[in-house]
């Protein structure tokens, strides 16, 4: 067994921010800046020339709201925080809580994509998480076997979105048993990444890049008055790109077994669990997922990671405003629309 559990955040590649930055000329054509938050890098990138336009806030205001908002955010919503919502909520001494406006928004959207992916999304999948030491800050995993099943079959009672409710005005939350625990990490990123995207819209920046550990939210074009240019990680090699694309939508976010994981007696654990059995989904190494939706992109790739690449195809071909990309446990490549 490995005694690491190994995170990578970079899942796509703006190629644009790797190689447009700066011209043949060296002047520099866009502000950028980096934050760390919610556990993943967060990268902004503006073409200089919006940056100049009159009324547009000035560089230190953007970062000074982005950061604060990511913070905000990080605190509010962390499985692991100690003053966070979701640990209150998880260490409930009663069925019902009282939520936040913001919580209640996210715990819809999730129980939705639940039911319409038949359970492939599932808000309260982190007693598995915990289970398998995947929740854990610690590098050191050595100490941790492998679960056995009556281990994995006794935590699967407890992961099933079904078994929470929203009240009808949305304003409390209720639980069938205190040992079901909710984490909505993923899905406060995807939205406090629309957030972003909003607030430099709702600025006057026509042209932007919005990057959240690789999930791509985009609008308008580079400094060069071009299309921004994507490409998708290799989920086997850190170093190659599947494809490469214009940024035609608004977004494209994928999930990998890359990104977290650890080796267990030889076997790649990581944090996309299949929800029905219990263990981390052998189907698939990756999914991307391009549409204008970004929070679709987000439930989608994540939601549909346990189903064959053959059915996502299939599913995202019935859905034409939306592309795919899947790399199967072999390493065969699939795509629909996506050149």
């Amino acid at each position: 067994m490995s005694s690491k559990i190994a995170k990578k955040y970079t899942i796509i590649i703006a190629l644009c921010c790797m190689c447009a930055v700066v011209s043949c000329t060296k002047t520099v054509k866009y502000f950028k800046h980096t934050f760390f938050r919610m556990d993943t890098f967060v990268e902004v990138t503006i073409p200089l020339s919006d940056i100049k336009k009159q009324n547009a806030p000035d560089t230190a205001m953007v970062i000074t709201y982005i950061d604060s908002i990511l913070t905000e955010w990080e605190e509010r919503f962390s499985a692991n925080r100690v003053n966070s919502e979701v640990k209150k909520i998880n260490q409930r001494l009663r069925d019902t809580v009282a939520i936040s406006k913001d919580l209640s928004d996210m715990i819809s959207v999730a129980k939705a994509y639940g039911d319409s992916l038949r359970g492939g999304f599932d808000l309260t999948i982190l007693p598995l998480k915990v289970l398998w030491h995947l929740s854990e800050d610690s590098d050191d995993t050595s100490a941790y076997p492998q679960p056995d099943q009556l281990q994995i079959d006794s935590v699967l009672a407890n992961v099933d979105y079904r078994k929470v409710s929203l009240s009808q005005s949305g304003d409390s939350l209720y639980f069938i048993n205190r040992d079901i625990k909710i984490d909505v990490g993923g899905v406060a990123k995807g939205f406090i990444l629309v957030r972003i995207a909003n607030y430099l819209a709702d600025n006057g920046f026509a042209n932007y890049l919005v990057n959240g550990g690789g999930d791509i939210i985009g609008n308008g074009v580079r400094a060069d008055g071009k299309a921004w240019v994507i490409g998708i990680q290799h989920p086997r090699k850190s170093d190659s790109l599947l494809t490469a694309f214009s940024l035609e939508r608004r977004s494209v976010f994928t999930s990998g077994d890359y990104e977290r994981f650890r080796i267990i007696n030889g076997q790649r654990v990581h944090h996309l669990f299949n929800p029905h059995t219990g263990y981390s989904a052998t189907t698939n190494q990756s999914v991307s997922i391009y549409g204008n939706d970004p929070l679709q992109n987000k439930f989608l790739s994540t939601g549909l990671f346990s189903t064959p690449a053959d059915s996502i195809v299939a599913y995202i071909k019935k859905r034409p405003e939306l592309s795919c990309m899947v790399v199967d446990s072999s390493g065969k490549v699939y795509k629909w629309g996506m050149k």
